[in-house]
């Protein structure tokens, strides 16, 4: 897309945004919203996000720092995330973590044959010191545990971050009831070795650490995940005679309900809630660049997961209702298509939608609007409808809805708004990764 690096945006005689490379059929953007490197501009006009965006979310939440670190912005703080390797908007639902410490010790957690759990000088995630859990002398096994309600036949993910300290085999259990979710993990190939009674990944977030998550459906209305330290790779229980040395650091434990993990939410003695952040455009803020008669959006983003969701709304043009509104969706068993979703005065217009059967979460989408022109596209292709009126919103809603419904988790890269409809080729081309 037109905001990469390395694309010359910017020179000695003309500022970025004038940059002939963010044009499109011949038209520069009325509205650049660039994350990733924090510029933005309104009718070729430099600004800042506060002067361009209306951001709220009534509860702390962390993200990842450019250097790999956890850190928490304030209430209403915008979190500019670096989980995918570059500057981006982070957008979450709202999520609880329901383990009440969740930063494993055994002064809170219950454990089987654990020796200790001091800190050494290795760092944690979130730049704290971590705990290496050492398995004791004696032939049994090694584990911690703690206990939460949760509720039956309901989807949970649970996630840690962990680190080989002399052990290389970590293993989970009972995460959503007894003896479901069970997934062992070899920590020196970064790898899944064996998952029964659920599904679970293992990602490198740097520094010898991972986060590991288990997903499985609950069975009762109690879990306790076992976090055991294992000699094996078995997804099973793992008698064995610790050194009294040797470890696993685990810290950063998470357990919500849904499909997926999401940012890492700090527990300290009750479950804790972050709430959904919430970003729009609205006002004379929005007015200033769109245009009611025609337009096109295309959106550079990546979103969590590939949920078992059947609708997420990336963009809604729209009136604070679902009667006046130009929608941009991902929709479809495991979120394989694009669409577009046009009403005016409450009647349907423009439907438009791309079955592209796509599961990478990265993409880059595009929609235009006027009278008997509409056009959806992802990654090259588009699809349009001919028929149809427009509707009159007056703001945008970024990673949702006006109404908070059918929201988006992941990360907005970029947004370029033209004040014009661009050709079917054009989109091909502006949306092609």
């Amino acid at each position: 897309m037109k905001l990469g690096l390395g694309l010359g945006l910017g020179s000695s005689t003309l500022p970025w945004f004038l940059s002939p490379v963010l044009k499109a059929d011949s038209v520069l953007p009325s509205l650049v919203l660039d994350y990733e490197n924090g510029r933005y501009a309104v009718n070729q006009q430099p600004k800042t996000f506060s002067d361009i965006h209306t951001f709220t979310r009534s509860s702390t939440a962390t993200y990842v720092d450019e250097s790999g670190e956890i850190q928490t912005a304030a209430i209403n703080e915008p979190r500019f995330d670096y989980s995918t390797g570059m500057r981006k908007l982070l957008m979450e639902e709202q999520r609880t973590n329901l383990l009440e410490r969740a930063v494993p010790s055994l002064a809170y957690w219950d454990s089987d044959n654990i020796a200790s759990d001091d800190t050494d000088t290795t760092i944690a995630p979130d730049g704290t010191l971590a705990r290496k859990f050492v398995p004791g002398e004696t032939s049994s096994i090694h584990r911690i545990m703690l206990s939460t309600t949760i509720v039956d036949a309901t989807v949970y993910t649970f996630s840690a971050y962990v680190k080989p300290a002399g052990y290389n085999y970590f293993y989970v259990n009972g995460m959503a009831g007894s003896n479901i979710g069970q997934v062992s993990f070899n920590l020196s190939t970064g790898e899944v070795n064996v998952a029964t009674n659920g599904t679970g990944t293992i990602e490198d977030v740097g520094n010898g650490w991972y986060r590991v998550t288990v997903t499985a459906t609950s069975v009762g209305t109690v879990a306790q995940p076992y976090l055991q330290i294992n000699s094996t790779n078995a997804a099973k229980d793992d008698t064995f005679t610790g050194d009294g040395t040797s470890g696993i650091y685990i810290w950063g434990t998470q357990l919500e309900a849904g499909s997926y993990p999401t940012s890492y939410i700090p527990t300290t003695g009750v479950p804790s809630t972050r709430i959904a952040d919430s970003c729009t455009i609205q006002g004379t803020t929005f007015s200033d660049w769109y245009n009611q008669s025609e337009g096109a959006f295309i959106i550079d983003q990546t979103r969590a997961y590939a949920d078992e969701a059947i609708f997420m709304t990336l963009l809604e043009a729209d009136n604070g209702t679902l009667s006046e509104r130009i929608a941009l969706n991902f929709s479809g068993l495991g979120l394989t298509r694009a669409s577009i979703e046009v009403d005016d005065g409450g009647v349907s217009q423009g439907r438009a939608a791309i079955n592209y059967g796509g599961m990478e979460p990265h993409a880059i989408l595009g929609v235009g609007y006027e009278e008997n022109n509409f056009i959806c596209a992802i990654n090259g292709s588009t699809a349009t409808d001919t028929s149809g009126t427009v509707p009159t919103p007056d703001r945008l809603v970024i990673y949702s809805r006006s109404t908070a419904s059918n929201p988006t988790t992941g990360w907005v890269k970029s947004i370029l708004y033209y004040p014009v409809n661009l050709e079917e080729a054009t989109f091909a081309s502006e949306t092609t990764v």
